[in-house]
């Protein structure tokens, strides 16, 4: 292919845009989703109890709708409300709307604080509404309150559609900034490096290229963009552009026909592809090398059991490889025949031979200062490492000020807490509706409320004895004010107690969700089955196992780099001799987001892995280069500085 796109290169430039074009189009499509369900880890511990629970009772998220300016018993007022709460039920995506005077809902009575003025309505949407009528909802809802200040007072929302909304804001504006950003980065450095325009336009387009390729790719597959993936398009720009770099230095540092002022006089274009044959053979084999350690690296990142994190760590791997078959394929095709990137004049150049040899020497006699440096260094950050909290906390992916976490806290401390935990019993009609069973049931809610600070309130249902006795006595169906609390098919029957829990880091939440786990056993008469469920626990678990099986994943990724370095240079003393580089930044980094008290969370847990894939491709450029010069009958100082 590399030979092709100097011999045709407008063969390689149409495959490479035929296929730009058709993954383009694919990538058209590609959706954003931050919904909770998104993060839960596919298979494992509990899956089989949340689908059980979401086809007996649905989808356990609201909106609330809350205000700090409650007058309950002003009559305008509440008649005001009344008229808001008819209003939020015409909005596209709303199945009902909840107040605190709603029969039957264990939810109402929560719903108003006349002591602290405040007041909420809770926004169900439709069962079937997908998300992209979700996010409308939200900013429907948003722009509606506005609207309703001067008769009601300031209205806020808040609740898990509230956090998705917003973080697929987040993701959009993520990928529409923080990639362009980048890579405006990347177009100065390597102006810097090569002084060619036209180089920077090809190595652009080269990131452009990958970038479509991952994004079709992802959209191929059916997976959606969100705030983590987000970053995929940044950090295939930092790889592209290096390799980019690597190449036409190489080119630019071959012998050529420069002038004095450093423009090339290379006209004649068999030179020029001989020369880029002599940089493309100089660099590819360190550079594939580099590829496959990156990749490695985010493939470490993939084993994820969170499916927005293995998304990153995949696709950012398989783009890695893509900007190396496009370095090496697109690059050369669109500079082989301008005379304007030739070699540079080497009299133009600051970093010289004799530079270099001055250098090496300089390092070659405070060798060990520096090693022993670089082990001070490891010891000093890595003490950091017991510090490294294994956590993480949902309104940490936003700024302080922003409404979710403000809204958060006031809501969980004047009205209710939103992180609901399931307990479900289930079995016979007669057996779960028995007086033995509700009596222990609302002892096992008493005594947890009162043992856990965490937790706030339960919603217990509240069923008129009547109905319970129909329940009990036959098969009456569940009327629809009870179907997300109670199930009944023929002479099973599940009933749902949902127990609040202030929100908190995953490891809190998850403590108290094996605490109430360990309480179940003898709580209940044996022919009843009680399970703690919902999809806030599974996710809370599913963070958990992230952050610990991230740990074992970068071992895996250290393992495999190591590998492929032993592989390629065939010396276990390069091995050795490449960890300590390696390790340094690595060091570094992690003690120092210990020293500083930054957790590893969803969004943190990933730099390891990545970091080791991006850290590793200078100490395979410098083995390479020391290793070739070696070959050609250099001494070893001279090897260094060549």
């Amino acid at each position: 292919m590399a030979t092709l796109s100097l011999v045709r290169p407008r063969i390689v430039l149409a495959a490479v845009l035929l296929v730009t074009l058709l993954l383009g189009a694919a990538g058209s499509g590609l959706r954003v989703d931050n919904t909770p369900e998104s993060w839960l880890p596919r298979g494992g511990e509990g899956a089989g109890e949340l689908e059980r629970f979401r086809e007996r009772f649905g989808d356990d998220s609201l909106i609330l709708v809350f205000t700090a300016d409650a007058r309950p018993e002003d009559d305008a007022w509440r008649s005001a409300v009344d008229a808001l709460s008819d209003e939020l039920r015409r909005a596209e995506g709303v199945g009902s709307v909840l107040d605190w005077e709603a029969p039957l809902s264990p939810l109402a009575p929560h719903l108003l604080n006349a002591e602290k003025g405040y007041a909420a309505l809770a926004v169900l949407p439709r069962e079937d509404a997908d998300l992209a009528e979700r996010g409308r909802l939200v900013a429907g809802l948003t722009e509606r309150l506005d609207g309703w200040q001067d008769r009601v007072g300031r209205w806020r929302l808040a609740g898990t559609d509230v956090i998705t909304y917003d973080l697929d804001q987040g993701s959009q504006k993520s990928l529409g900034g923080l990639s362009p950003l980048v890579l405006l980065a990347m177009c100065l450095v390597f102006f810097l490096a090569t002084r060619s325009v036209r180089a920077v336009g090809a190595m652009v387009v080269a990131v452009a290229v990958t970038a479509v390729w991952t994004l079709g790719a992802m959209a191929i597959a059916g997976r959606p963009m969100n705030l983590i993936v987000a970053v995929v398009p940044a950090i295939l720009a930092v790889v592209t552009a290096a390799q980019a770099t690597h190449l036409l230095s190489r080119f630019q540092g071959l012998d050529g026909g420069a002038t004095e002022d450093g423009e090339s006089d290379d006209t004649d274009r068999a030179p020029r592809v001989r020369r880029w044959r002599r940089a493309i053979d100089g660099t590819w084999r360190p550079c594939l090398l580099s590829a496959l350690t990156t990749a490695a690296g985010f493939a470490s990142v993939g084993t994820s059991e969170i499916p927005p994190v293995r998304d990153l760590g995949l696709f950012s791997a398989g783009g890695t490889l893509a900007s190396f078959l496009l370095v090496f394929t697109l690059v050369p095709a669109l500079l082989v025949r301008s005379s304007h990137v030739g070699a540079r004049a080497r009299g133009s150049a600051w970093w010289t031979r004799e530079r270099a040899r001055r250098v090496g020497r300089l390092l070659g006699g405070r060798a060990r200062f520096l090693v022993a440096a670089a082990v001070l260094l490891i010891a000093a950050f890595g003490a950091g490492l017991p510090r490294l909290e294994l956590e993480s906390k949902i309104l940490r992916f936003f700024p302080s000020e922003h409404r979710v976490p403000v809204n958060y806290a006031d809501v969980e401390e004047n009205l209710l807490a939103l992180t609901p935990i399931d307990l479900v019993l289930e079995g016979q009609r007669r057996e779960v509706l028995a007086e033995p069973s509700l009596d222990a049931l609302a002892r096992f809610v008493d005594d947890a409320i009162a043992a856990e600070p965490l937790l706030r309130q339960a919603l217990v249902p509240s069923i008129p004895p009547s109905l319970l006795r129909a329940f009990a006595s036959g098969d009456a169906p569940v009327p629809a004010a009870l179907e997300s609390v109670a199930w009944a098919s023929g002479s099973e029957f599940a009933l749902r107690v949902t127990l609040l829990s202030r929100t908190a880091s995953s490891n809190e939440c998850d403590a108290l969700i094996q605490r109430l786990r360990s309480r179940l056993p003898g709580a209940f008469p044996e022919a009843v089955e009680a399970v703690v469920t919902g999809s806030a626990t599974q996710l809370i678990r599913g963070q958990v196992l992230l952050l610990r099986t991230q740990l074992r994943s970068f071992a895996l990724a250290l393992a495999v780099v190591t590998a492929v370095i032993l592989l390629a240079f065939r010396s276990l003393r390069t091995v050795g001799v490449s960890l300590l580089p390696n390790l340094v930044p690595l060091a570094l980094v992690l003690g120092g987001m210990g020293w500083a008290g930054i957790p590893l969370d969803t969004a943190t847990v990933t730099v390891a892995g990545s970091a080791l894939g991006l850290i590793v491709d200078d100490t395979i450029h410098v083995l390479h280069g020391l290793r070739s010069a070696l070959g050609r009958g250099a001494d070893t100082a001279e090897a260094v500085a060549e």
